[in-house]
């Protein structure tokens, strides 16, 4: 969990600035493509599993993050919602226990949390459907999962593109859940 929270800012704008710094990743693979680096292929394969794992990361730090900054709700936005969260223990447990960021976790979290279940079900980015999300999703989560766990990636060969869209598909899913939780917390989207 995040050590320092910075709550001058909604989760999103920080969780987007964080996703902008993984650029720097591919400008350290276009700089090891120009200087025609020994086995720049090679390099260029490991800099994309570190991606993955690192966007997933991000992806997990950002739940957390959106989490601890509803439940304390430092804005003040309604604190009359605040009855119907769980208590500060059930709270940190829930955190503590949160693992995989996928569907099934992330809908035990915040209905250990906020007392909503389901909550996955209504996101969906861009022009997929629910389920298509969820499935593409879990699909990187998949290959996160082996790259963490076996050092390759054999379901899904990474590339440049692929890294750059899945990158993009966090990113928009992470803008979908927020109008998702706060339309569910608030009754407002965004």
């Amino acid at each position: 969990m995040l050590t320092q929270l910075d709550f001058r800012y909604p989760p999103l704008y920080h969780f987007r600035k964080q996703i902008r710094r993984m650029g720097v990743i591919e400008q350290i693979k276009n700089d090891i493509r120009k200087e025609g680096i020994n086995k720049s292929d090679y390099k260029n394969h490991l800099m994309n599993q570190f991606s993955i794992v690192q966007l997933i990361a991000l992806w997990q730090g950002h739940l957390e993050y959106l989490v601890t900054f509803h439940f304390d709700d430092p804005l003040k936005k309604n604190p009359k919602l605040k009855a119907t969260f769980s208590n500060s223990k059930k709270y940190k447990a829930a955190l503590n226990n949160f693992g995989t960021p996928g569907k099934n976790g992330i809908n035990k979290l915040i209905d250990n949390i906020f007392n909503i279940p389901d909550i996955m079900s209504g996101v969906n980015v861009g022009g997929l459907s629910n389920e298509e999300t969820l499935n593409t999703l879990k699909l990187i989560l998949n290959c996160r999962h082996e790259v963490a766990h076996t050092g390759k990636s054999f379901t899904v060969p990474l590339n440049d593109t692929l890294i750059k869209d899945y990158r993009l598909f966090i990113l928009e899913l992470a803008e979908s859940f927020n109008n998702e939780i706060n339309s569910l917390l608030y009754g407002v989207k965004g």
